[in-house]
């Protein structure tokens, strides 16, 4: 018999007969070497085995921490990802646009893009900078904000920044901004910036075409400022910080620039895991090492210790088996042992506490009864086959009913190439999905009313068309005098109304319905089960009657309004952008008509406007080609009849349309801000022709009187270019005079009080235009200390001739009162016949403009009769 067949009481007594058939000597001696070489052998294995023990332990003290580590390396990679489409969609909002198109690719429009996607957009979403390139990577428009010290030209000439571009071209011109935006880190000057671009695009296929479709709108934003705040407290940690070197101690991940190469990490400092110091196992394991040590030399030098020693290595097995199963139970997932049918054999703590069943009770189960039914067949195939299974997502409930997101894997057991049964691991994921869902909603959802915002909307019908759903309406309310109620009130108070506007505007439409915040005072909703225009004219007038009644926020009670445009599916338009476009046009046509008004949209809207565009177009090319030209009407003494000043009034000669009216562009130039350059070349030439006139002989005392629009108070006008202005010329602020009308009197800003001090102070004279149409505020004219007042021509119609009646005349007469007892003069416009003349002079009004003095003429014609007549009188 072989001797390692043998117990080691057998061995131990083989030996000894072996050794009575031979010398003592020699016998003895054999039988303690092989004893020996048995001892050694032993002993070598339970030194592995404690080797082996050690590096468990070392990493069992370590596992925890990179676990932890691990996860929160991919939240971060998550977060940041979703924080770069974040910024992708902003961008493809705006670059997505027809009127951006047209502005910034076509008219190169520097007053457009400041207001809109410049430092309007750099405000309203923290960016670093927002701009605009041409095919040649050429800047066309920049926008940075003024506390940063950025150069553009590094970021121009980065290879980050031009990998980003190389890439946005690429990409396809149609799909969700994911696929036809490009994004990416760049560094300036040791700053990281996360970037994105998207090529413009048309809005529809009915759109104008884009003069240059390779040219890119890119926003940037400061990852430092604006990326890592949000992602620390998103993660809940105090602080992330961009490092060359990562500390010891700090979870990092590493940051590469779009063109791969090497920027920075990320740090952070991890949460606290408690578990055992290792440093309290290593006095321990160090002593079992000296006493294997002692055990194996002992067994060497005495052989009838071998059997000892082979009970000490089956007790060091025992307590390796034990202390890997400690470490199973410091696992925070739960950790399952099944057999090929699903039996669950073994169960570690943490299973017993996710899934609220004591241990016992675990154990006599089958893991298919923990696992939603969709779940438990791929799950048997995996053990049946020996494969790897997992789940990203399943919905679990413990025994105690509550529901919990868990990620559930599968790993097989497989012997001899024979699967055996498999580990299954349940690990919570409620934490994560709960900072998930806070960033969505802070990506999808406004912050102050709790509403849906334009993003969630936009992506909402585009489901709803794609999956061909949407059979209603889309209608988009604007509250009217919220600005006034949030400048006079304070914005806890607007942010109030707009709570308050949200909860009526949900109160009157069906619970399928979707109502969103667009902008600071523009609600949208999809009116998802109506079923024609009719029944959405029904349910924007039920919204618009609950915003006739009063608001009850913070102890004030306020009135508001609304104007509601609607566009109906398919009728209106087959497109989220085409039905958001058509129900905005009819929102507009609804304010241009007055308060509390409903609009349906009409194909008309989409004439007129290409009709403004047009117009708009031609008038900017009016003003950069010296289209414009000012006329000049008479105002006269009606005491003396000498000329006291003339009016200065813009026409523009189109050269294929003629003379075109103020009445038709004046409007379209205050809502574009044309009026604000318009403006400044009509102080400048009128103070021009002045001077010129003053140097042909006119008198001194003959001033000009200039119209002055709200849109040029306080910036479009400055006092300093007014001044300069006035000394260029060789004039003094007595000899003008600017007529403004009332609405700018009830522009309280600080701003506009400010300028209208300061023109006063340059000497120029106030007059307040078209008096008795507006508000007529006794207080707002002492509050403006006003020169003078001209009466609205409509009024003056009707004071004498075929048009008398008494209640022109009693206006009149009362504003001529009311002036007189504040020390002002008053103009009367539109006087066209001799009637109405004698009919003034007799009541004392001090000043009169019309037909019947002479109509609206140009400078020549001015300067060679119209003067001359009136240096003396008029018949």
């Amino acid at each position: 018999m072989p001797i390692d067949a043998l117990s080691p009481a057998e061995t131990v007594e083989s030996i000894g007969q072996r050794s009575s058939r031979h010398s003592p000597d020699l016998g003895g001696l054999n039988a303690l070497d092989t004893l020996k070489r048995v001892s050694l052998v032993v002993g070598f294995v339970i030194l592995v085995c404690i080797f082996a023990v050690v590096a468990l332990l070392v990493g069992m003290g370590s596992s925890q921490s990179r676990l932890a580590a691990e996860e929160a390396r991919r939240q971060f990679s998550s977060l940041m990802e979703l924080q770069a489409r974040q910024l992708s969609v902003q961008t493809l909002d705006y670059s997505n646009w027809d009127e951006a198109i047209d502005a910034l690719l076509t008219n190169k429009d520097r007053v457009w893009w400041n207001k809109n996607a410049g430092d309007y957009a750099v405000s309203t979403f923290d960016l670093s900078f927002s701009m605009v390139f041409d095919a040649d990577d050429q800047v066309l428009f920049a926008a940075v904000p003024l506390h940063r010290a950025l150069d553009l030209e590094k970021l121009r000439v980065s290879e980050a920044l031009k990998s980003i571009l190389k890439n946005a071209r690429s990409r396809p011109l149609v799909g969700p901004a994911v696929q036809v935006a490009a994004a990416g880190f760049v560094q300036i000057d040791g700053q990281l910036y996360s970037v994105s671009a998207v090529r413009f695009r048309p809005e529809s296929s009915s759109s104008p075409a884009n003069p240059q479709p390779d040219a890119l709108l890119v926003f940037g934003k400061s990852v430092v400022e604006a990326v890592l705040p949000d992602t620390a407290e998103v993660m809940g940690l105090p602080g992330l910080e961009l490092v060359n070197e990562v500390p010891p101690g700090f979870t990092e991940v590493a940051i590469a620039l779009a063109n791969s190469e090497h920027f920075g990490y990320v740090v952070w400092q991890p949460r606290q895991h408690s578990q055992k110091p290792i440093q309290d196992i290593i006095p321990w394991v160090g002593g079992l090492l000296l006493l294997a040590l002692v055990a194996v030399v002992y067994a060497g030098l005495h052989a009838q210790r071998l059997t000892k020693q082979i009970l000490e290595d089956s007790r060091q097995r025992v307590s390796l088996a034990e202390r890997n199963r400690s470490v199973l139970n410091a696992v925070e997932d739960a950790i399952l042992g099944v057999d090929l049918d699903g039996n669950i054999s073994f169960a570690n703590p943490s299973a017993s506490k996710l899934l609220k069943i004591p241990a016992a009770d675990i154990l006599v189960l089958n893991v298919k009864e923990l696992l939603p039914a969709e779940y438990r067949q791929p799950l048997v195939s995996a053990l049946e086959t020996g494969q790897r299974w997992a789940t990203q997502f399943a919905n679990l409930v413990d025994a105690e009913g509550r529901r919990f997101p868990a990620e559930i894997s599968l790993t097989s057991i497989r012997y001899n190439e024979k699967a055996r049964g498999g580990v299954v691991g349940i690990r919570d994921i409620s934490e994560r999905k709960f900072f998930e869902n806070q960033l969505y909603l802070k990506a999808n959802f406004d912050p102050l009313t709790g509403a849906p915002n334009r993003t969630y909307f936009s992506d909402y019908i585009g489901r709803c068309l794609k999956e061909a759903q949407l059979s209603g309406a889309i209608m988009l309310v604007d509250i009217e005098g919220f600005k006034k109620i949030n400048d006079s009130l304070g914005h806890d108070v607007g942010d109030l109304l707009l709570r308050d506007a949200y909860e009526r505007i949900k109160a009157n439409v069906d619970s399928s319905s979707i109502v969103a915040r667009f902008g600071s005072d523009e609600f949208a909703v999809c009116l998802a089960d109506c079923k024609d225009q009719a029944e959405a004219s029904v349910i924007a007038h039920q919204v618009l009657m609950a915003f006739t009644k009063r608001f009850e926020v913070a102890g004030n009670m306020v009135w508001s309004g609304a104007s509601i445009g609607i566009a109906v599916f398919p009728t209106d338009g087959t497109t989220g952008n085409d039905l958001l476009r058509h129900a905005e046009m009819a929102m507009y046509k609804a304010k241009s008509l007055g308060k509390d008004v409903i609009c349906s949209y009409s194909a008309e809207m989409d004439v007129n406007t290409q009709s403004r565009r047009t117009l708009e177009v031609d008038l900017r090319r009016a003003l950069a080609n010296g289209e414009l030209e000012l006329f000049y009407q008479p105002i006269v003494s009606m005491d003396s009849k000498r000329l006291s000043h003339v009016e200065a009034l813009l026409r523009w000669h189109d050269p294929h349309k003629g003379l075109i009216g103020p009445d038709t562009f004046i409007p379209l130039a205050e809502e574009t801000g044309l009026i604000v350059e318009m403006g400044a070349w009509v102080l400048e030439e009128s103070c021009r022709q002045l001077a010129a006139w003053h140097a042909e002989g006119l008198e001194p005392h003959v001033g000009i009187a200039i119209n002055v629009s709200g849109r040029q108070v306080p910036n479009g006008l400055s006092l300093d270019f007014i001044a300069e202005t006035l000394g260029h010329y060789g004039l003094n602020g007595a000899q003008v005079s600017f007529e403004i009308t009332e609405s700018v009197l009830l522009d309280n800003s600080d701003a506009a009080v400010d300028w209208l001090r300061g023109v006063r102070n340059l000497g120029i004279k106030l007059m307040i235009d078209d008096f008795g149409t507006g508000y007529s505020s006794l207080s707002y004219l002492k509050h403006l200390q006003a020169a003078a007042l001209k009466i609205d021509k409509s009024f003056v119609s009707g004071v004498a001739g075929e048009s008398e009646n008494k209640e022109d005349q009693s206006l009149v007469l009362a504003i001529i009162s009311m002036a007189h007892s504040l020390g002002l003069p008053v103009i009367a416009e539109g006087v066209e016949t001799a009637e109405q003349a004698d009919w003034l002079l007799k009541n004392k009004c001090n000043y009169a403009q019309g037909y019947l003095y002479g109509k609206p003429t140009d400078s020549k014609h001015i300067s060679s009769t119209l003067v001359p007549r009136f240096l003396t009188t008029v018949g």
